[in-house]
C-alpha cells in the first residue's frame, strides 16, 4: 500500500497537485518528502492567500519535521519571509534604503535575489520592488519607473495576492516617480487605476494611497478643491492601513491646501496630526517629507511672532 501512495505522490507532484502530493507522501510514511513538498508550495499558497490550506498541511506534518525547517516555522505565521536567508537580506536592503544608503541597499537586494529559489516568486517581487525604489533613491528615475511598471504588470494578472496591498504600494511609488519626472498626466493615470480596481470590492481601504497620490498630483496642477477631496478621502482610508507614509503625505496635502486658503490654524492642525504618524527621523526626506513640509506651515506663525523691542528674531 505504501508503494501505491508513493507512486500517487510522485504523480501528483509531477502534475502540480500539491494537496494530493502531500497527503500521499504522508500516507507512504515519508514525512521528509511531505515536508519538502510543503516548502515547495509555501509561496504559492501565500500568494493565493490560502493560509487555511497551508496550516492544514503543516498540522499534518510531524512536529519535528516543521521544527527542523526554518522556512516551515516561518510559514506557520503565514510569513512571506519564509526563505530565511533571502528574507534577512531583503530586510537589510529595506533598512539601508530607508536610511538613504543606496549602495548597501543594492548589495543586499542582490544577495536576496541570489538566495531565492524557483518557487520564491512572491519574495522575488518584493525584492525587485525594493530595488526599483532604491533606483529612485539613487536618482535613476527612468529605470525606477520602468522597473515599477514591470513589477506591477508581471504579477497582477491571475494572482489574487497581487489584488491586495503590494500592487497598491507599487502603483503609489510609480505615481511618485512619474510625478518626480514631471509627467503629471502619467502619474494621474497611474493613481486612478486603484480606485477603479477596488470600487466594487470589500478592500476599499486599499485605495487610500491612490487617493493621496491623486491629491499630490492635483495640488501641483493647482486644482485645489479636487486635491483636498482626494487628500481627505485618502487620509480617512489610510487610517485603516499599516502603511503610514501615505497617511502622513495625505495629511500634509490637506495642510498645504488649508495654508493656501489662509487657514493657518487648520494647516497646523493637519500637520500636527501628520507628525504623529510620520516615520522615524532616521528615514531620509525622500520617503519622509513631513518635517520639511511642516516648516512651510509653521513659517507664518514664526513670522507673526514679534521679538521684544531692540532684539532680532532668529529663525
Amino acid at each position: 500500500m505504501q508503494a501505491l501512495h508513493r507512486a500517487a505522490a510522485a504523480w501528483s507532484q509531477e502534475h502540480d497537485l500539491g494537496d494530493d502530493a502531500v497527503r500521499h507522501a504522508l500516507a507512504a510514511g515519508d514525512a521528509a518528502w511531505a515536508a519538502r513538498l510543503v516548502e515547495r508550495h509555501v509561496e504559492e499558497l501565500l500568494g493565493r492567500s490560502e493560509g487555511v490550506a497551508l496550516r492544514r498541511w503543516l498540522s499534518a506534518l510531524p512536529a519535528e519535521s516543521v521544527r527542523d525547517r526554518p522556512r516551515l516555522c516561518l510559514a506557520q505565521g503565514d510569513s512571506v519571509l519564509a526563505n530565511v536567508p533571502a528574507g534577512i537580506a531583503f530586510l537589510r536592503a529595506s533598512l539601508a534604503r530607508l536610511r538613504g544608503d543606496a549602495a548597501h541597499a543594492t548589495s543586499y537586494n542582490r544577495q536576496a535575489l541570489a538566495r531565492l529559489g524557483d518557487d520564491d516568486w512572491l519574495m522575488r517581487s518584493f525584492v525587485r520592488w525594493n530595488q526599483t525604489v532604491t533606483d529612485w533613491l539613487g536618482g535613476r528615475l527612468r529605470p525606477a519607473e520602468r522597473g515599477l511598471a514591470e513589477v506591477l504588470a508581471e504579477r497582477r494578472a491571475g494572482v489574487p495576492f497581487f489584488a491586495g496591498f503590494l500592487p497598491v504600494r507599487v502603483r503609489y511609488d510609480l505615481g511618485e516617480v512619474q510625478r518626480a519626472r514631471g509627467n503629471l498626466d502619467a502619474a494621474l493615470a497611474t493613481c486612478r487605476q486603484a480606485p477603479d480596481t477596488f470600487a466594487e470590492s470589500s478592500q476599499t481601504a486599499l485605495t487610500g494611497p491612490a487617493h493621496v497620490g491623486l491629491a499630490q498630483v492635483l495640488y501641483e496642477r493647482n486644482e485645489l478643491e479636487a486635491a483636498l477631496d482626494h487628500a481627505t478621502r485618502g487620509a480617512t482610508l489610510c487610517r485603516q492601513l499599516a502603511f503610514t507614509p501615505a497617511l502622513a503625505a495625505g495629511l500634509a496635502v490637506v495642510a498645504r491646501i488649508r495654508h493656501a486658503h489662509g487657514d493657518t490654524a487648520g494647516a497646523l492642525e493637519a500637520m500636527g496630526e501628520a507628525g504623529q504618524v510620520e516615520l522615524s527621523p532616521q528615514v531620509i526626506a525622500l520617503f519622509n517629507p513631513v518635517p520639511s513640509q511642516r516648516c512651510g506651515c509653521c513659517w507664518p506663525r514664526v513670522m507673526s511672532t514679534r521679538p521684544p523691542s531692540g532684539q532680532r528674531l532668529v529663525v
